[in-house]
C-alpha cells in the first residue's frame, strides 16, 4: 500500500503548495499511513489552532495528536 501513502502525501503537499485554507490552518499535519479508505495523520496543535477561549472544538491539549479517519468518503 505504499502507492496509496505516496498518493495521499502528494495530494496533501499540493494543498499546502497552493497556500489556501489548509496551508494556513494545518501546516503541521503529517500523513503517517494511508490505505484505501483509511488515513492516519498527526497534527501538532499550535496556538493558532485554538479558539479565543484557548481550546479547540474537540477539547484537545496542545500536543501532537493522532487521528485515524476511517469513514468512507461520500459525495454530497
Amino acid at each position: 500500500m505504499a502507492a496509496c501513502l505516496r498518493f495521499t502525501r502528494r495530494v496533501w503537499k499540493s494543498f499546502i503548495d497552493t497556500k489556501g485554507h489548509d496551508a494556513k490552518c494545518f501546516p503541521n499535519l503529517h500523513v503517517q499511513r494511508a490505505t484505501p479508505g483509511v488515513v492516519e495523520a498527526s497534527l501538532k496543535i499550535e496556538q493558532y489552532n485554538l479558539n479565543r477561549v484557548g481550546v479547540s472544538g474537540r477539547e484537545l491539549s496542545p500536543e501532537t495528536t493522532t487521528y485515524i479517519y476511517d469513514r468512507p468518503f461520500t459525495e454530497a
